[in-house]
C-alpha cells in the first residue's frame, strides 16, 4: 500500500500483518481524534482515525468503515475496512458483516467471510454459509469454507475436508441464451450427483455449538474464543518455523491485546526468540487475567455488545 498517493507515510506498512499491523509507522502528523480527520479525503486516514478511537475504547465511529466495504480501489481498501471492522465493531453492529456476506460482489463476500471468522460470532454463520453456497469458483469456496471451519472446528474436520465439493451456483448476472442453455444442459447432465456435504456439516456444528454456548457465542476453532489459545499457537508456530500461517494469528493477538508484535517478524522471517519473549511477558503480566473466554477485545478493552 505504500504506492497509494493517498497513503501518508505514517501509515506505510500499517494494516499489513507482514509489517506494521495495527501500529503506526511513525507518529501521526495530526490529531487522529479530531472530527476533521474523520472526513479526510484519504479513506486510509479515516480508517486510522476509527482505529485510534477504538484503541482508547471508543467504538462510536466504527460504522464509518462500512462505506468502504465494496470499494476495491485503492487496492485492498475493501478487505482492510472489513477486517478492521471485525476487530473493532460492537456486537450490535456485526449484522453489517452479514450485509457484506450477501453482497452482489463475490470479492466482497470472500473478504467478509474472512472478517466474520475474525469475530468468531455464531450469529454470522448462516450468512457465511449462504456466501459459500453462492460462490462460483474453487478459490472462493475454499476461502469461505475454511473461514467457516476456523470458527466451528477444533481441527481440520468434515467442514474443512469438504470445502471444495460444491454444486455450481446459478449465474447471478444476465447471460446470453446460448450460455443459459449450456448451463441447463450441464445441470441436467450432473443433476443426479450427491449434494455437497459442507452445508449439512455447518448446520450440524452450529446446532451443537448453540446448544452448548448459546446463539450469541464467540468461538475460535470450535471452542469459546480464548486469547491464551492464540498465544499458545503462536509459540507452536515459532517452534515449527511455519511463517505462512502466522499473519492471521499475529493479527488476532495484536488486535486483542494492543501488544506491538512487529518483532515477531523481520524481513518476512519468523523471529522465534522474539515471539517467545512477547508471549512469555504476556502470560506473566497481571493483565492476562482480565481476558475472559468468549468475549471480544480490542487493544485490551472489551468490545461492547
Amino acid at each position: 500500500m505504500t504506492g497509494d498517493p493517498l497513503l501518508p507515510p505514517f501509515l506505510h506498512g500499517t494494516f499489513d500483518w507482514r509489517f506494521n499491523g495495527l501500529q503506526w509507522n511513525t507518529p501521526p502528523p495530526f490529531d487522529l481524534l479530531s472530527d476533521r480527520v474523520l472526513h479526510d479525503p484519504s479513506p486510509w486516514v479515516v480508517i486510522a482515525s476509527v482505529v485510534e478511537r477504538a484503541k482508547r475504547g471508543d467504538h462510536s465511529e466504527v460504522s464509518r468503515l462500512c462505506e468502504f466495504f465494496e470499494r476495491h480501489q485503492p487496492v485492498a481498501l475493501g478487505r482492510i475496512a472489513l477486517l478492521v471492522f471485525a476487530d473493532t465493531a460492537p456486537g450490535g453492529s456485526l449484522h453489517r458483516l452479514g450485509d457484506a456476506l450477501r453482497s452482489a460482489d463475490p470479492r466482497t463476500r470472500v473478504f467478509a467471510a474472512e472478517a466474520a471468522a475474525l469475530t468468531g460470532s455464531l450469529r454470522l454463520i448462516p450468512d457465511m454459509l449462504e456466501a459459500w453456497e453462492r460462490a462460483r469458483t474453487l478459490n472462493d469456496h475454499e476461502a469461505i469454507g475454511f473461514a467457516l471451519s476456523e470458527v466451528l472446528e477444533s481441527k481440520p474436520s468434515p467442514i474443512a475436508e469438504s470445502v471444495g465439493s460444491y454444486d455450481l451456483a446459478p449465474p447471478e448476472q444476465p447471460v446470453s441464451p446460448a450460455a443459459a442453455a449450456a448451463y441447463k444442459a450441464m445441470v441436467a447432465a450432473y443433476g443426479d450427483v450427491d449434494p455437497p456435504e459442507l452445508p449439512q456439516h455447518v448446520r450440524d456444528a452450529l446446532r451443537t455449538h448453540e446448544a452448548a454456548h448459546g446463539a450469541n457465542a464467540v468461538l475460535w476453532k470450535g471452542v469459546l474464543y480464548e486469547i491464551r489459545a492464540v498465544a499458545q499457537e503462536l509459540l507452536d508456530i515459532a517452534r515449527g518455523q511455519r511463517t505462512h500461517v502466522i499473519y492471521n494469528l499475529r493479527h488476532r493477538f495484536e488486535a486483542f491485546t494492543g501488544i506491538d508484535c512487529r518483532p515477531m517478524l523481520h524481513a518476512l522471517r519468523l523471529q522465534p526468540l522474539s515471539i517467545a519473549t512477547i508471549i512469555e511477558q504476556f502470560e506473566l503480566s497481571g493483565e492476562v487475567s482480565k481476558y475472559r473466554a468468549g468475549v471480544r477485545y480490542f487493544w485490551g478493552h472489551s468490545i461492547p455488545d
